[in-house]
């Protein structure tokens, strides 16, 4: 994985670019100036000094600290409402899997770019977990400038590892970090099993979204022809032995039963196709959370 010092390519810009624009103008329908401006957090409980960002309350500006730095400084506090978001982004080798000129990876990072605008939007701290067979990033939640892009540079220069999935142990860090009023959107294929304990207990804690990443393949196996297949996690090659009604009907079983767990734990589901327009589902999405949550 590269490092957060590498600087972004031309391309991984505009890509951010055209993400971040197409999401705030989607947004400016949705939420109110006030639901805005009552985020910045400016309670009691100091958070942390960070730059003057336009549209900052200027009675906040520490006039000593932006002597001392050179740039206008402002002081960040806490209020009890101010909300926490946390994207963990599935980066196992099953990413890698895609039929056409988008692979789920692809899909997951875009997502996590949506929803990283959306927490600067709304003043909203934020944080990112990566992880696969373990959690191999994190950056602990905060707010302002700086931090949105150390989340949104990390985000972008991610990429698939050689490892398989293990939500388990996403979920058990999950509860480690003891957060509290706090969204965590899991963005992954969740092709994994046996991760129902450490769901009941993070999401006793936390308010899950899944964002479940799917391939229109999982939906409609091609009707016709041998199909060679690649286990992208642990590179074991095989045939399609059965026919393709009961390949589609075990993949429904696995949705099916996913979305039962999910109704269980009263975790939110979003299912996202490589073909759908990502942006305008998620941001229909926030339209419902926004209002009650941020």
């Amino acid at each position: 994985m590269e490092s957060i010092n590498q600087p972004l390519s031309i391309v991984d810009r505009q890509q951010i670019t055209r993400i971040q624009l197409i999401t705030r103008r989607l947004l400016r329908g949705i939420v109110s100036g006030n639901a805005v401006t009552k985020q910045r957090g400016y309670g009691l409980e100091f958070d942390q000094l960070r730059e003057y960002d336009s549209g900052d309350d200027i009675r906040f500006i520490d006039w000593n600290a932006s002597a001392r730095s050179g740039s206008l400084m402002i002081k960040q506090y806490l209020q009890d409402h101010t909300k926490t978001v946390i994207i963990a982004l599935d980066i196992s080798a099953s990413g890698l899997f895609g039929s056409g000129n988008k692979t789920i990876f692809d899909l997951g990072r875009q997502a996590a770019l949506v929803i990283a605008t959306v927490a600067e939007y709304t003043r909203a701290q934020c944080g990112l977990l990566l992880f696969a067979d373990t959690v191999m990033e994190f950056i602990p939640p905060g707010m302002g400038p700086k931090r949105i892009y150390a989340v949104i540079k990390k985000i972008v220069q991610s990429m698939p590892a050689a490892r398989t999935t293990s939500l388990t142990s996403l979920f058990k860090r999950l509860v480690q970090l003891k957060r509290t009023d706090t969204l965590a959107f899991v963005i992954s294929d969740f092709i994994d099993n046996n991760f129902e304990g450490s769901l009941a207990y993070a999401a006793a804690s936390y308010d899950i979204i899944a964002i479940r990443l799917i391939d229109r393949l999982e939906y409609a196996i091609p009707l016709h022809g041998r199909i060679h297949l690649q286990d992208t996690e642990n590179g074991g090659k095989f045939f399609l032995l059965k026919n393709r009604q009961q390949i589609e009907d075990q993949l429904k079983q696995r949705f099916e039963k996913q979305q039962e767990l999910f109704r269980r734990y009263k975790v939110s589901l979003i299912d996202v196709g490589v073909e759908d327009k990502i942006i305008d589902k998620l941001v229909v999405f926030f339209a419902r959370r926004l209002r009650a949550d941020f």
